[in-house]
Parts: structure tokens; sequence; C-alpha cells
């Protein structure tokens, strides 16, 4: 009796130990809610590989919401859009990196990624419906959406992206990394143009008063002086 259990206790120990040694990825991998670390693409500018947040979305849909730079990110689902859950991975990137990415007169102002993954794994289909993304922050209609082509490594404007009230708004069917390009001449509120960037109203008054001024004390003593 007493080997019993002896033995019963080694086995539970040996057991214990087996587990304790799996790495906590293995214990985790069924659960379909732990994404792995997201990486884009190699040699993409910007990284895009720091994680703001991450939401798991059901079939029937649902809302993610990320802040970046003071930017607000909302990325709706409809339902159908995915048959399992998905984890939507939303990250950051570096606007330096990215530079004017090859538009001139421009340079990025934000840069984010949107990653969708199953079980940690990448989708690498196209989405049956289409996901809708809304950037709420303070941007104008000159600004620009590009999209980097792993293809072609370059940033490509992105067709239909409008901007309403500083929203721009667009739609998705994979999983790219966005950059906005805003104007380098920005323009200064009452200034002539955004070029010059200088009022002139309260000047120029100013300038044309001294001006008249001058004009009449010049007239005033070329006159000739009245004989006695």
């Amino acid at each position: 009796m007493r080997a019993t259990i002896l033995k019963m206790v080694f086995a539970v120990g040996a057991a214990a130990g087996l587990l304790l040694a799996l790495p906590a990825t293995a214990l985790a991998a069924g659960s379909g809610y732990a994404p792995a670390p997201v990486t884009s693409a190699p040699g993409v500018p910007g990284g895009f590989n720091s994680v703001v947040t991450t939401v798991t979305i059901q079939p029937s849909g649902g809302t993610v919401t990320a802040t970046i730079d003071g930017t607000t990110i909302t990325i709706t689902v409809p339902a159908g859009a995915f048959s399992q859950p998905t984890q939507v991975v939303v990250t950051s990137g570096d606007v330096a990196q990215i530079g004017s990415a090859g538009v001139t007169g421009k340079s990025a102002v934000l840069a984010f990624g949107i990653s969708f993954l199953v079980n940690g794994q990448p989708l690498t289909t196209t989405f049956p419906t289409p996901i809708g993304v809304k950037a709420a922050g303070n941007f104008a209609s000159t600004d620009e959406l590009v999209v980097y082509d792993t293809t072609t490594g370059a940033w490509t404007p992105v067709a239909g992206a409008t901007v309403t009230n500083g929203t721009m708004s667009f739609t998705i069917s994979s999983d790219p990394d966005f950059a906005v390009l805003a104007s380098n001449a920005q323009p200064v509120p009452g200034a002539t143009t955004p070029v010059t960037g200088k009022p002139f109203l309260l000047e120029g008054l100013i300038a044309a008063l001294l001006v008249l001024v001058g004009g009449l004390a010049a007239w005033r003593f070329s006159r000739p002086a009245a004989r006695a």
C-alpha cells in the first residue's frame, strides 16, 4: 500500500514538472485570444511594430478604437467580415523615418498599421466585406493618405479616402500600413498666404498713412513763401 502511494506521488510530481516546463505560448495556443507579436514586412519605413491596442472581434462584428498622437482611429468591422474570432491589432509607426514618402512638398504627420490575426497567425486573404476606418484629427482636404506597397516598395495614394470636418475616412480589405501626409507650408491665421505667413492689413494702413503725411509735408514746404 505504501509503495502504491509513493508511486502515485511520483507520477503527479512528474506531470506537474512537465506542465511547468512547457512554454507559456504552448499553454495559450488553443485559446485564440493571444496574438503573436506584430512585425511589419522587412524594410517597411516607419517600423509599425509598436502595438497600441489589441481587440478580439467576433463574427458578429464590432469596433476597435485606438489613439495615436492625438488622433483617434476607429475601425468598424461589419458582421460576417470574419468567420471566426479575429484579433485586430493597431500599431504606430515613426513619421520621421517615413519623411515625405516620396511626395514633394509634404511630410508624414501620422503613421499607423492595422493587422488581423487568427490564433496568432496573420490573415493572408482579402476580406469578403470591406472594413471601415476613420481617423479623427485635424486633417485638411489637402492632406493625403498613402499606403505602403510591399511589392513595389513604395507609398501609393489610397483611392476613395475623404476628409470631412477634420476626419479622414476610408475602407480596407487587407492589413496594410498607412501614413498621412500634410503640406510643409502650413497656413498662419491672418496671413496673406501660406508662403509668406506675414499679416499685412494693419501694417499696410500705417504705411499708407505715413506716405500721405509725408506727401502733404513735402507739398507744404515746397510752396514758395508768401511775399511781404
